[in-house]
């Protein structure tokens, strides 16, 4: 979904106390690319196999899935389809292009017009709906009793998860896109990015632990794990952060004279590496706690959304945007970086979500996939 901002290119209502800014660790670690660790690419020992395709007019959304179905967006509907690809249900909520949040009995979705819905897993109908400051594109967090929506207003919001009542909000005065979603950490806590700031707040009443400021621009979601909270974005590279006090642990970095610094998507953390993609068409695997390069390669289109590994097979998947009418589904060696397969589906915002040996993917071709990659 951080695509869609290429092309478009406060005050919290709690009385908290205010809380200083986190002082960066004097002399972080730096780590830059090299010019090049290309891998090779190799034969294709299988192909994955198309089980069907079904109409959603407009996919940008990540798609969220539950023994119970497929549920993702599309264009001004939300649905849930069965393994055959049907439809159990869908619903309308106006123009959105918003990713999915699922618990044991509903489904979380944002609008373009800023209204939020709470719909029941089962039928699809609405069991609440809130209108909050600005248009909410990512998916939201469920911690606890709230849930936690990101919205273009600069507003972060804690909603009641039973009534939708709006609970609390927390302005971020760095501002922010749109396009980094809520992400639950420890002890109750949540992860949201400003436009340049990465903030840890009380998820419950809003009230800031901590922020750290660590440059760039455009910051999208970040990913939390073994106790370091990592996040990428236009010019800021990738950064691992203390979850606990938000100090720097390193950064990775890659310059260019001429076209400046590669914009970073949302990182995927699996183990001790961490992969990324960049809308320059580059893929990194990194070591989580030092940021150095384990391997690097292209793909053929601009990647920004988060990749999805396959553990059991040791494949990387990676949906990107179109570049000179090339593939944008992209199979990779998760050791290496070499190439296994790669499939033409145009443009495609949303990254692909596996779950029982398929693979899910919506595209903005107006059609939502599930292939079989067993």
């Amino acid at each position: 979904m951080i695509l869609i901002a290429l092309l478009a290119l406060g005050q919290v209502s709690l009385k908290a106390t205010p809380v200083p800014k986190t002082t960066p660790t004097p002399r972080p670690t730096v780590t830059t690319a090299p010019k090049s660790i290309v891998a090779p690419q190799e034969p294709a020992p299988w192909e994955p196999s198309l089980l069907w395709r079904t109409s959603i007019k407009r996919g940008e959304g990540t798609a969220a899935i539950g023994k119970d179905g497929a549920f993702v967006t599309g264009a001004t509907m939300v649905h849930r389809f069965n393994k055959e690809g049907r439809t159990d249900w869908s619903t309308e909520i106006g123009a959105t292009q918003s990713e999915l949040a699922l618990d044991a009995k509903r489904v979380y979705v944002g609008s373009e017009r800023g209204t939020v819905y709470a719909l029941d897993r089962q039928s699809g109908a609405v069991a609440w709906k809130t209108t909050l400051g600005g248009s909410v594109r990512m998916s939201p967090a469920v911690i606890g009793q709230q849930v936690i929506f990101e919205s273009s207003d600069n507003g972060v919001y804690g909603v009641d998860r039973v009534t939708g009542a709006q609970k609390w909000r927390f302005v971020r005065p760095d501002g922010a896109l749109g396009y980094s979603a809520p992400v639950a950490g420890p002890e109750g806590s949540v992860f949201i990015c400003g436009e340049s700031v990465v903030y840890r707040l009380n998820a419950e009443t809003g009230q800031e632990l901590w922020r750290s400021s660590v440059g760039g621009k455009a910051l999208g979601t970040v990913s939390y794990a073994n106790g370091r909270v990592y996040v990428a974005g236009d010019g800021a590279g990738v950064i691992a952060l203390d979850a606990e006090t938000g100090e720097r642990r390193w950064r990775f970095k890659v310059e260019n004279d001429k076209t400046g610094p590669d914009w970073f998507g949302s990182p995927l953390i699996v183990g001790s590496t961490l992969y990324v993609s960049t809308y320059r068409r580059n893929v990194y695997a990194l070591e989580t706690t030092t940021g150095k390069v384990r391997w690097s390669t292209k793909v053929l289109g601009p990647a920004l959304s988060r990749p999805a590994l396959d553990e059991k097979r040791g494949v990387l998947y990676l949906s990107s945007g179109t570049y000179r009418d090339n593939p944008t589904l992209t199979a990779l060696n998760a050791k290496t970086g070499a190439q296994v397969w790669d499939y033409k589906l145009g443009y495609t915002a949303a990254a692909p979500t596996l779950s029982g040996g398929r693979l899910y993917l919506a595209s903005t071709n107006g059609y939502f996939y599930a292939f079989s990659i067993q």
